[in-house]
């Protein structure tokens, strides 16, 4: 675990009451919106919010590919995700792909359609439609009023 020094955390030990890898994957898909934030080719960054789930471990949202995100994504493909909550954090880094309908998870355009009460056909795509996929190489949480105890951070 990678923490600033001067938490007073023991890098080898996660807090006691850390949520565990496959729990924070499951909170990501669960919750309703996730804030994406990507690199403008100038440098300057640009945060939005998306819709997505995770299936077999990849957390998949979907943007037009005009979107000014998009844009950032195909020069930079460096992303965090970060879930609402100031309070339960859930941030996410790593890479973006784009990815086409053939790569989507069985199950993954159903259980899209579910959660957000909204039908998800990606195979009636149009040029406004794209899927990105998120390859996540470090992982953070922790409960803000319990940080000590329940912060974790999993490299990949």
């Amino acid at each position: 675990m990678a923490v600033a020094e001067g938490y007073g955390l023991d890098p080898d030990n996660p807090g006691p009451d850390h949520i565990g890898w496959p729990d924070l994957l499951d909170r990501l898909s669960r919750e309703r919106n996730w804030w994406v934030a990507t690199v403008r080719p100038d440098g300057r960054p640009h945060v939005v919010p998306v819709w997505g789930l995770v299936r077999d471990g990849r957390p998949i949202f979907s943007s037009s590919p005009r979107a000014r995100k998009a844009a950032n994504m195909a020069h930079n493909p460096n992303i965090v995700v970060h879930l609402e909550s100031g309070d339960d954090v859930g941030i996410f880094e790593g890479r973006v792909t784009k990815i086409e309908v053939a790569d989507l998870p069985d199950g993954y355009a159903e259980g899209y359609s579910a959660k957000y009460d909204f039908e998800f056909d990606p195979t009636e795509s149009t040029e406004d439609f794209g899927l990105y996929e998120v390859t996540i190489t470090r992982a953070m949480a922790w409960n803000e009023a319990e940080f000590v105890d329940t912060v974790v951070v999993f490299d990949a």
